[in-house]
């Protein structure tokens, strides 16, 4: 393919005025709380599909997370039966971070309120 010579200065300045795409710039310290704020994180969790162990360990990394990002409160959905819904009640008893849980959507869900850090 030719390229005049005209165009190709022309090319030539406007690449000159680009800036090199790569890695972002480090924040400044001062702007990482607007950045941290901006960053969502999911209200709800669905166990549906997880082993009864991997629905545990999934929802006790999602409420420390939950808290870390001050979320008050999150909605985890179980499923209306099965082993899960059982016993999630039980998986909260022992993280005192927890305020209450109360079984919403005809049982197949919980609203966890979580205490202020």
């Amino acid at each position: 393919m030719f390229i005049s010579e005209r165009d190709r200065s022309l090319w030539k300045r406007i690449a000159s005025t680009v800036t090199r795409l790569g890695l972002p710039q480090p924040c400044r310290p001062a702007m990482m709380p607007i950045i941290m704020s901006s960053i969502a994180f999911p209200t709800t969790l669905d166990l549906h599909g997880y082993k009864i162990h991997d629905a545990y360990l999934k929802t006790i990394e999602y409420l420390k997370n939950a808290r870390y990002h001050n979320l008050k409160t999150v909605i985890i959905i179980t499923g209306k039966s099965g082993k899960i819904n059982e016993e999630f009640p039980y998986w909260l008893d022992k993280m005192s971070f927890i305020r209450s849980i109360n079984q919403i959507n005809g049982g197949g869900a919980w609203r966890v309120i979580i205490k202020n850090s």
